[in-house]
């Protein structure tokens, strides 16, 4: 693959503190090159692969010899001796067609010389992880999933385009690298309730999140503004829709069947009981005696939402001939920023002969004992909420699996974490993309470490679609996402430093690697898919 014109710092050796700096900001230009105010003298040193996300351990062997060769060499996948045969299981070893979808979707090398790479199991591998070891022009991958080849493919990959100077000494003296993710959640947030996004997008976006090891996606399918999933049942769920397009069944299970291929579960959200207008505008009496939005206590609204999130579950998980291969069943239910919808004097009324606290705890608790405990015995589906509720105290929370934390710092999270109060903690707040002015730097001084516990299982990186469109979704998202991709996958301070000037450099050279060898973009005006434009689009209308 040719290098980017655009990336103008790949074909010369560039000391990794020459680059010039300026505040933070990925600049999409022709230069293409990360710039932050940086004392040179800060930078800890440096992996001596260029990788992303940094492997937790990287081993080149000392060069005996001084090797010089012109030529381009790329990986050449092939299934070593101790493979069989997968047994309608994604766990088991990896088959031809495994290497086959990697070659034509991953990375299409065009020319050049195989280094011959055997993919040999071993069950001792960390479920995402790998082990890729090369010498003498012959190289071997170790892994037990086949997320894990995947992401051992990725590195190779990274490798040959990041190394092509020098690749052939590498190849012939060797190295070694040993690599698994520190966190099992690594997510991504994309957000449909507010603008349409084509299937096109959506994929190449899971490709690229596929190269940096982030291996759920987030899907908002649900707003005030729209609701984007077709379903049968109810068909009004489209009126007035001033989205003119939504996902229909098949789509959707096109989208999950390709994330799937590239190690990705997708998490559907259907935000309730709050950001309704979009079911109200054909089902206006699940209002009830709510202001406005979802009445709480209302059975007949109850028993639609149980109705539709079944239908949204078969969807995601189920079709004709069984299941589909999106792992365990995961149902995101919103449960954010009900605001003042429940203050109404019907409600307050309710609390007040009913309840226990005689206030909206009462509400909440109700919401989440009946709906959220109803929806979760019909669709047999684990649950995610948004963590607002816990700002109401509400007793009711064994029915939530997993909180998900946007209103609380990774310090206040970390302690929730080991409180011993939740099962399972999914923290955001940090990693909003649609907030232009937090940038990547921001994401990535994050000090995101694990608990002792294992209840802090990941993050995800938010792209919410007040102001994102098809039309700049890409160079809004990446490459900043990719920083907090390398703060999920690695959060040893010792190998992955909370620094960003530690990042940098690395981070640039990523972009123009994702821009040119992934995207094929080549000439210089075509590096803008990926970028940090602070674009000049409208939000939306999504709050009442």
């Amino acid at each position: 693959m040719p290098r980017s014109k655009a990336c103008s710092f790949q074909l010369k050796r560039w000391p990794m503190t020459s680059l010039p700096y300026r505040r933070y900001r990925v600049v999409g230009s022709v230069s293409s090159v990360l710039f932050a105010k940086v004392a040179a003298a800060s930078v800890p040193p440096q992996p001596e692969l260029l990788v992303w996300p940094v492997p937790k351990s990287m081993k080149i062997n000392p060069k005996v010899q001084n090797i010089f060769n012109d030529g381009e060499y790329y990986f050449d996948f092939y299934l070593g001796k101790e493979s069989t045969e997968r047994k309608g299981s994604t766990n088991g070893p990896v088959v031809q067609e495994d290497l086959d979808f990697v070659r034509k979707t991953l990375y299409k090398q065009k020319s050049g010389n195989p280094v011959k790479t055997a993919v040999v199991y071993d069950s001792e591998q960390p479920r995402e992880g790998y082990e890729l070891n090369c010498e003498k022009l012959r190289c071997h991958m170790k892994y037990s999933t086949r997320v894990g080849f995947l992401y051992g493919a990725a590195t190779g990959f990274q490798i040959a385009h990041n190394h092509k100077e020098d690749l052939f000494s590498l190849l012939y003296h060797g190295f070694t690298v040993v690599d698994y993710p520190s966190f099992d959640h690594r997510g991504m947030l994309i957000d449909t309730g507010r603008r349409y996004l084509p299937v096109s997008v959506i994929e190449k976006n899971l490709i690229i999140m596929a190269w940096t090891k982030m291996n759920v996606l987030h899907w908002h399918l649900s707003d005030d503004i729209s609701f984007s999933l077709k379903l049968d049942s109810f068909p009004d769920l489209q009126k007035k829709n001033p989205t003119p397009v939504s996902y229909s069944p098949a789509e959707v299970r096109s989208v999950v069947k390709f994330a799937n291929r590239l190690g990705i579960k997708v998490i559907p959200e259907i935000d309730v009981p709050a950001h309704t207008t979009s079911w109200l505008r054909g089902y206006p009496w699940l209002t009830g005696d709510a202001k406005y939005w979802m009445d709480p206590i209302n059975d007949k609204t109850r028993e639609m939402t149980v109705a539709v999130m079944s239908e949204v579950v078969d969807i995601f998980y189920n079709n004709a001939s069984g299941r589909i291969n999106n792992g365990d069943k995961v149902l995101h239910l919103g449960g954010d920023e009900i605001g003042d919808a429940w203050d109404s004097a019907a409600l307050t009324k309710w609390t007040q002969e009913h309840g226990k606290f005689h206030n909206r705890t009462d509400l909440v608790d109700y919401w989440l004992s009946h709906a959220v405990k109803e929806v979760k015995e019909k669709t047999g589906a684990t649950v995610i909420l948004w963590n607002d509720f816990l700002n109401d105290n509400p007793t009711e929370t064994d029915v939530v699996d997993t909180w998900q934390i946007w209103l609380y710092d990774a310090s206040r999270t970390l302690a929730m974490a080991e409180s011993g109060k939740f099962r399972s903690l999914i923290f955001s707040s940090a990693f909003y993309l649609d907030l232009l002015g937090q940038d990547w730097a921001a994401f990535y001084d994050v000090p995101f470490k694990r608990d002792k516990n294992g209840i802090l299982v990941g993050g995800e990186a938010c792209m919410w679609g007040e102001s994102v469109d098809e039309s700049v979704f890409m160079p809004r998202v990446w490459p900043r996402a990719a920083a907090v991709a390398e703060r999920l996958w690695c959060a040893e301070d010792d190998i992955c430093p909370f620094n960003h000037e530690w990042a940098v450099n690395r981070l640039a050279r990523t972009r123009c690697f994702l821009s040119a060898a992934v995207l094929g973009h080549s000439a210089p005006g075509d590096i803008a898919p990926i970028g940090n434009y602070k674009d000049i689009s409208n939000p939306s209308t999504s709050y009442m």
